[in-house]
């Protein structure tokens, strides 16, 4: 079986969420920076059961499609593939727990990036969503709910 890469995504269509989440660092930067973002907005948004203007909100970047090959291009891109890749991971955690009934977990990120959590001092996930610390900082959360260990 081929290993989807970053060059796969830069080649065609955005990549899956639970290969956003697996494929190394050094492929997900390619797609930043050769790929851009096309179609990512509108399938994030749709698969998060949200708006797109409110998604590109959460992220801090424009609803519209900036020019290929432009900074703004790459902060959009990199900040779709990485909360992509956090869909990824929730993917992830329910295949580890042998979760075995139906799971949308693209629309259940879309729900929880909405509602406040204690571990943040009540602030809302989607208020961390526009930086790479605050995207991992909601990793580091979302592990720790699975193993038990949140507060």
């Amino acid at each position: 079986m081929r290993r989807e890469t970053g060059m796969d995504a830069v080649e065609g269509q955005a990549p899956s969420y639970r290969s956003s989440w697996s494929m190394a660092p050094v492929d997900r930067i390619a797609i930043v920076q050769a790929w851009g973002s096309p179609g990512l907005t509108h399938r994030l948004a749709r698969d998060l059961g949200v708006p797109q203007a409110l998604l590109c909100k959460w992220l801090n970047v424009s609803p519209r499609g900036p020019a290929v090959r432009t900074r703004a291009a790459r902060i959009k891109a990199e900040r779709l593939l990485g909360l992509a890749k956090l869909v990824g991971e929730v993917e992830q955690i329910m295949l580890e727990s042998s979760y075995q009934v139906d799971f949308d977990a693209a629309r259940w990120v879309g729900r929880w990036l909405t509602e406040p959590q204690p571990a943040l001092g009540g602030a809302a996930p989607c208020d961390y969503v526009d930086c790479g610390d605050g995207r991992e900082l909601l990793s580091t959360l979302l592990r720790q709910q699975q193993s038990g260990a949140y507060l």
